[in-house]
């Protein structure tokens, strides 16, 4: 290892001597000049640094260290002390400070490149670190590293780093000024050393008796004695103690180097090494770990042979005392503010004289008393005289250790009065204490809270439900006597059970949907819990019970605490509901039957009416036949006979044939009626969404001539879009909008209006007409099949409406009218909305109109 620190200088100038200038460019020549500038320029830096007083051997190696940096073009520089047994090593100074490590840090040696440069006591150079750390943890890539030796012994190394990669490989030049940086600091140390070997000893010896005159070794006071340059001269035990230094050797060392947090007393410091004498009572005092100390101090010069030699510095950590000093005044301004600020409540303290001490409160004033006339005089002078008599033996029975509480009425409010004695730390009654609250508003709470209570427990009696109460976090149910009833068991069986034990009375096919809408809620996705299950009574059988219950309360993050809810008895309604639900499969059946019996009735019907009609055309033909015949046999018959022959064959036989065609024709067209409504109840039908406007206006269109010819006015307001079968509402519309136009009296303009009401459940179609009119006798004929309302003057068999009242049924929806006889006629008809309806959900509608 060099330590001449001008031998890159000389190189360079050497190099440039010697060269042959007929072979060098003028840029190589420039290039030449510049590194020969730039040389010179650090190592001009590098001197006056070594040459510059300092007062701290840290401030020194901060100098070094951000030359190096800025010269390697590197982003860190640390000084390292390797420890002796060379297994440890702690950063002394690193610039820029805490950014990649501090300053004290401590590393193990272990594989790192400090190692490398110890063990080989040279300069050792990486572009790239690769596996090998500079410092555990630290992501920093190229690296250069040499020793500091002091005393022909290696102290430690001085090392630079950087986060990135070096892209150029290190030059000699680099090298030759880390280990001049690294022979700079030596010395320095080295001098440091041999200065503070003999300096603290000449000082000991001529301050001898100034020493042990301020330092006592086992002072209770936390002692300690520097020189000029803040460096330990000695310190007492309590001074190790009380700032932890036990295990460490301070003297001769810097109180910065010992306590970096201290840097912001230096100005303190340095004035009483200028002769000022300076103390405090109490100064906060940061840590580097994060605490605060809080430490009454006193710092003040010593002299030697009237020149000052340092200062000495007494402290005392006065934290705990500080503390409780804090607290105390808190707790004063808490009470203050709070007594200042409760709006319903006054405090009042009185001492073994009873003589009032404190007094103060918002409400003071409210029963009668002001502070001014409180704070200062004794009871008997703050009292009225009617009042002393009852009062103030109860305030000498508190000094002996009695408390009183009760409530006082003043001007329609009513206060609590609470008077308590007072102790001291011993023990010993000092005085009383009186707190009065109005409670006004809290009792008008608690009689309200009383009925609420009471409205509870009626309404629980009246539907006799069951309570219980869940804490989620431990798991406990609480429950009721009803609640425990239900399933045939007592309040000391099951008052307190756990979650998992409550399970187990839950039917096992119910378990899964209970824990679904169970999870749902306290997800909080749903508003409440809500779910019907079958529960395992003590006897053996099973009861429907209906759960419901909601969170009440909830912890800090967010997580469900505490569950309240209830419990019905459902058994009986859900017996009624199996009953009601199998009642509904018969009608379905029986329903069903009756539509496949009219089917096959009105089908076999149809075959003998087929063999009628055919036989009438037979015997039509053969009458036709006999009607010749006559005529061929006429000379031959009387003439009674050929009157007689005449009747036969021209009136009777033919009106016969008549009415038997009529009647089997009448008789085709019932069971062709019939036929259709058994199949309305069988058609599938096909949701979807259809627009009523558009319906109904395709249905005005077809009776457009009619329209025109009758001069109707036809009124179609804003109709809703619905979901239903297009087929079904199309037959709905179109037979009762026919009905209109058909039975509208031609004696008056006819007109039909046809609007809706629409809500949050079902949409409602009105058709209204000026028509006819129903006669009320005849209303029970209207949705009856082949019963017609009135004077048959429309062709017909009466089955529209007996349609139209079947499908809407289909639909979900239900039918009626209103109408007055030569007035007019209102069908109305509902489609709920909503899918019930299409998964053929039963409802309960019924066609009015009778």
């Amino acid at each position: 290892m060099k330590h001449q620190p001008d031998y890159h200088l000389n190189d360079i100038l050497e190099t440039l001597l010697q060269a042959d200038l007929h072979d060098v460019s003028l840029e190589e020549l420039v290039d030449l000049v510049t590194a020969l500038q730039k040389s010179s320029n650090n190592v001009k830096r590098l001197h006056d640094i070594s040459t510059r007083r300092f007062t701290d051997a840290g401030d020194m190696l901060q100098a070094y260290l951000t030359a190096g940096c800025e010269i390697l073009a590197m982003e860190v520089g640390v000084v390292s002390r390797i420890k002796r047994d060379n297994t440890q090593y702690s950063v002394q100074a690193v610039y820029p400070p805490d950014k990649y490590v501090s300053s004290g840090a401590v590393f193990s040696v272990g594989d790192t490149y400090c190692r490398r440069v110890v063990s080989s006591r040279e300069t050792v150079c990486c572009e790239k670190t690769g596996a090998t750390p500079i410092y555990p943890n630290l992501e920093l890539e190229a690296y250069i590293g040499t020793p500091i030796i002091v005393g022909n012994e290696i102290y430690g190394t001085l090392a630079f780093a950087a986060a990135l990669p070096r892209e150029a490989k290190f030059q000699d030049t680099d090298v030759e000024f880390i280990e001049m940086i690294a022979w700079n600091i030596g010395r320095a140390i080295e001098t440091d050393q041999i200065k503070h070997q003999h300096s603290p000893v000449k000082q000991q010896t001529s301050h001898e008796e100034i020493f042990y005159h301020l330092f006592i070794k086992h002072s209770p006071m936390a002692v300690a004695m520097f020189d000029t340059e803040m460096r330990y001269l000695a310190a007492s035990d309590q001074w190790f103690v009380q700032y932890g230094l036990e295990d460490r050797d301070i003297i001769g060392k810097s109180h910065y180097d010992i306590f970096p947090e201290s840097h912001d007393w230096k100005t303190v410091h340095q004035r009483c090494l200028e002769g000022a004498i300076e103390k405090s009572d109490g100064d906060p005092f940061p840590r580097t770990d994060g605490s605060v100390d809080w430490v009454r101090w006193e710092v003040q010069p010593w002299y030697a042979d009237e020149t000052i030699g340092g200062i000495v510095m007494l402290t005392e950590v006065i934290t705990e005392r500080k503390e409780a000093q804090l607290r105390l005044e808190r707790s004063e301004a808490l009470y203050r503010v709070l007594i200042e600020h409760l709006p319903d409540m006054a405090v009042a303290v009185f001492d073994n004289d009873l003589r009032f001490t404190v007094a103060d409160g918002p409400i003071l004033r409210s029963v009668g008393y002001d502070i001014e006339g409180v704070l200062g005089k004794t009871a008997y002078e703050v009292l009225p005289p009617e009042r002393q008599a009852d009062m103030i033996p109860m305030y000498k029975k508190v000094l002996q250790g009695e408390t009183f509480q009760f409530d006082i009425e003043h001007e329609g409010k009513t206060y609590d009065f609470r008077c308590v004695p007072m102790y001291d730390l011993n023990s010993t009654i000092i005085g009383g204490m009186i707190a009065i609250q109005d409670v006004s508003r809290q009792k008008m709470i608690e009689q309200a809270l009383s009925r609420s209570e009471n409205w509870l427990k009626m309404t629980l009696q009246a539907t006799r439900a069951g309570t219980w109460k869940w804490n989620i976090l431990s798991g406990t149910i609480t429950l009721n006597e009803r609640a425990v009833g239900i399933i045939g068991y007592t309040l000391d069986e099951l008052a307190s059970t756990n979650y998992e034990t409550w399970r187990e009375f839950i039917h096992p096919d119910d378990l899964t949907r209970s824990d679904t809408l169970l999870k749902q809620h306290l997800a909080a996705e749903s508003e409440f819990y809500d779910c019907e299950v079958r529960m395992k009574h003590k006897d053996g059988r099973w009861v429907w019970v209906w759960e419901r219950g909601t969170v009440m309360e909830w912890t800090e993050d967010g997580r469900p605490l505490r569950m309240f809810g209830t419990y019905l008895d459902i058994t009986k309604r859900k017996q009624a509901e199996l009953e009601m639900q199998e009642l509904n499969l018969h009608l379905e059946q029986a329903n069903a039957e009756v539509q496949q019996f009219a089917y096959i009735v009105s089908h076999d019907l149809r075959s003998p009416l087929i063999n009628l009609q055919g036989f009438t055309t037979v015997l039509d033909t053969c009458l036709q036949q006999m009607v010749e015949l006559g005529k061929e046999f006429a000379s031959e018959l009387t003439g009674e006979q050929r009157g007689q022959w005449n009747k036969l064959t021209e009136q009777r036989i033919p009106t016969a044939l008549h009415f038997i065609q009529n009647a089997v024709e009448r008789m085709d067209s019932y069971t062709s009626a019939i036929l259709t409504l058994s199949r309305l109840g069988r058609h599938q039908l096909n949701y979807a969404m259809i627009s009523v406007d558009q319906l109904v206006s395709q249905i005005k269109q077809a009776f457009s001539s009619q329209i025109q010819a009758q001069n109707i006015q036809f009124q179609i307001e804003d109709l809703p879009d619905v979901r239903a079968d297009r087929l079904a509402l199309d037959q709905i519309l179109t037979n009762i909008i026919t009905n209109a136009v058909k039975y509208l009296d031609p004696g008056r303009p006819g007109w039909i209006r046809i609007y809706a009401e629409d809500d949050a459940l079902q949409s409602t179609i009105h058709v209204q007409d000026n028509g006819r009119g129903i006669a009320e006798a005849d209303f029970d004929k209207v949705f009856a099949p082949f019963r017609r309302a009135g004077r048959p003057t429309v062709e017909g068999e009466g089955m529209g409406l007996a349609y139209v009242q079947t499908l809407v049924k289909r639909l979900g929806g239900s039918i009626w009218f209103d109408s007055t006889l030569d007035e007019g006629s209102t069908f109305s008809f509902t489609l709920p909305k909503g899918n019930a309806h299409e998964h053929g959900a039963t409802h309960n509608h019924s066609a009015g109109g009778g």
